[in-house]
């Protein structure tokens, strides 16, 4: 009996302290959670600007594209014109097969991409699990946790931009691409008339 007397003794500053452990311990795991989200959103924008590279690779290809079917357009039309008088023979299929020889694509001026801190997701130090922890303790977590929602807010909004950035650029490549499918088209209808 005496046991459970001892039990109900709790004092007020044990019950402070249970409160601080537990608080301690929630922003703990809430700062986990927040290094989590940053590591992701880091390998996220890493993805993105790759992204934009092979885009940026895929638009001079295309502006390549383009440039071969213009060729071909216009010496279709010669070939038109001239095959009342000309044989086609070797040494035009030879000129063809040099004039269709990608050279190489047009150097497109690099995108400025904006470059994302390379700062650790995890503060410096890492905050351990204290088995008294007191209020100043919590309160370094805490204002951990505030510094990272800033950072994560800050690599959020640059990937938002980063992804505006890259709707014109593929907008482009689409309208290049039809383009280029319509002359190309229209390049093998002359082709065949010959």
């Amino acid at each position: 009996m005496e046991r459970k007397y001892k039990e109900k003794e709790k004092t007020e500053e044990d019950y402070l302290k249970e409160v601080e452990r537990i608080n301690y311990k929630t922003a703990l795991e809430a700062k986990k959670t927040l290094d989590s989200i940053t590591r992701t959103t880091e390998k996220t924008s890493a993805i993105l600007y790759e992204q934009r590279e092979k885009l940026e690779d895929i638009m001079n290809d295309a502006e390549t594209i383009r440039d071969n079917i213009e060729k071909g357009k216009e010496l279709s039309v010669k070939m038109k014109r001239a095959g009342k008088f000309i044989t086609i023979g070797d040494k035009i299929g030879d000129k063809l097969k040099g004039m269709f020889k990608p050279g190489p694509p047009p150097k497109r001026a690099p995108s400025e991409l904006p470059t994302m801190p390379h700062e650790p997701a995890c503060p410096t130090e890492p905050h351990a699990v204290i088995d008294s922890p007191t209020e100043d303790n919590t309160n370094a977590v805490l204002l951990s946790i505030r510094d990272g929602l800033k950072k994560l807010h800050s690599r959020l909004k640059t990937q938002d931009q980063e992804i505006n950035n890259q709707i014109p650029l593929i907008k482009d490549i689409a309208t290049i691409n039809k383009s280029s499918t319509n002359e190309a088209d229209k390049a093998i209808q002359n082709l065949k008339q010959i």
